[in-house]
């Protein structure tokens, strides 16, 4: 298999194959890699230098021809030499007029100066592909993008919140995590890394033990369960559904907006082609948890079971409570099945992930959730489940989901059906809203 970067035996074939005037469609036939990718590469690690041509000055201004300042520098040291400016070295640094002149070649592929052969008697701005630079170049930038936290500013202000005031009053951090864990989007030991840089309003002085805890070489998504997927991979969805034969499979996601913004929960009936959506302010466990416990409030324990069968989701952090979504906190019996999809397998749940596409037909991709209520969802999904689908022959989802699993809950769960000409999949109607 091709790695998925570029090697450094590949980026000297790069620049050996480019000072003999090769192309990018050639070179990427070599390497085994696209042209893109080649043509990228050499516009983005291309190296910017001044012209070093022998017995020639370097000077890139369009005026170099025709100039006549002297004595620009006060204490030169070639005065006395030469009265002309535009024959110094130093020329194009200190003069106030200077215009750089840009190569037209430079406008085209390749991009760099390696294959011209007027290079050996150029004097304006240079620019060359180098393997070695480009490699280090990249593999500096490849590290300095890993440095940091994955966090944004209202992440870490809503962990501050949290935090902080327990640990004003002499609360372990390991404590406050056992009671709160599922509303904080971070693990325990990055916590106390924010603390120690500064990012949080509590200091070190707040945490006396804090050296005892040692920071895990590698970070991970916080998950309130980390061995929640154990027995309740995909292979055990299959198997459950060969000994159990439910009558229906419930598939959820979430659909995130801007970094660190309120996200959607996406819920979906593939049989039947509905969706249903919910605003949540913090994408986290806990949030998720009070979605189901509400569905349980509103319709009852036999109908929430009718409802969700079985739920399959991915491996986020969001859904890693299966126990608390699969037991009833009313009466601690069973209500649900919970299982996995394997890792970076959406198409395991691929009605949702279709379905998605039409859902940022209305909440486009990096949109602000913020501006937005559960009414306002509500009303998006209304839009949705009334548009006519071919797989369910010209049947709506709503018509569908109540003729074969129930015409009771959309009632009682208040889900109407818009008149197709007033039906609106454009983000501009919802914004109006």
């Amino acid at each position: 298999m091709k790695n998925k970067h570029l090697t450094l035996s590949e980026r000297q074939d790069i620049e050996q194959h480019l000072n003999q005037g090769a192309s990018f469609r050639s070179l990427a036939a070599l390497l085994g890699r696209s042209p893109t990718t080649i043509s990228n590469e050499v516009k983005a690690r291309a190296l910017h230098h001044q012209a070093n041509v022998p017995y020639r000055v370097p000077n890139a201004c369009r005026l170099r021809h025709h100039c006549h300042h002297s004595e620009l520098c006060v204490d030169c040291p070639y005065k006395k030499k030469r009265y002309n400016c535009r024959f110094c070295k130093h020329c194009n640094q200190v003069c106030l007029d200077f215009d750089p002149e840009i190569c037209h070649k430079l406008s085209a592929p390749p991009y760099v100066c390696n294959p011209c052969p007027e290079k050996q008697k150029c004097t304006l701005g240079r620019i060359t592909y180098q393997a070695k630079h480009a490699h280090n170049s990249y593999t500096t930038s490849w590290s300095e993008d890993r440095q940091g936290f994955y966090l944004t500013g209202l992440e870490m202000e809503r962990i501050s919140e949290l935090v902080t005031p327990r640990l004003k009053q002499g609360h372990s951090l390991y404590s406050i995590y056992q009671e709160i864990r599922d509303k904080i989007p971070c693990s325990i030991s990055t916590t106390y890394q924010l603390i120690e840089q500064g990012e949080l309003k509590a200091t070190n002085f707040d945490l006396p033990r804090k050296i005892s805890f040692k920071t895990p070489k590698k970070k991970r998504p916080h998950k309130v369960d980390r061995q929640c997927h154990v027995g309740r991979s995909f292979d055990d969805y299959k198997q459950f559904l060969t000994e159990e034969e439910p009558p229906h499979i419930v598939q959820m996601d979430s659909i995130k907006g801007k970094q660190g913004g309120p996200v959607l929960l996406s819920l979906g009936w593939p049989q039947h082609s509905l969706i249903r959506l919910h605003w949540r302010a913090y994408n986290d466990a806990h949030s998720v948890v009070e979605i189901f416990n509400w569905y349980e409030r509103t319709l009852g324990l036999e109908r929430f079971r009718a409802l969700f069968p079985v739920l399959l989701g991915d491996r986020g952090s969001e859904f890693s409570d299966p126990t608390a979504i699969e037991f009833s906190p009313y009466t601690g019996e069973r209500r649900t099945y919970v299982f996995y999809c394997d890792p970076r397998r959406a198409d395991q749940k691929g009605f949702l992930e279709r379905m998605h596409a039409d859902v940022r037909r209305i909440f486009p991709k990096g949109i602000d959730f913020s501006q937005y209520t559960q009414e306002m969802v509500d009303l998006a999904c209304d839009h949705l489940n009334s548009y006519p689908r071919k797989k369910l022959i010209d049947e709506t989802p709503l018509e569908s989901f109540s003729f074969f699993l129930s015409y009771e809950i959309p009632t009682i769960m208040g889900w109407e059906t818009i008149p197709l000409a007033e039906i609106y999949l454009t983000p501009d109607y919802f914004k109006t809203k």
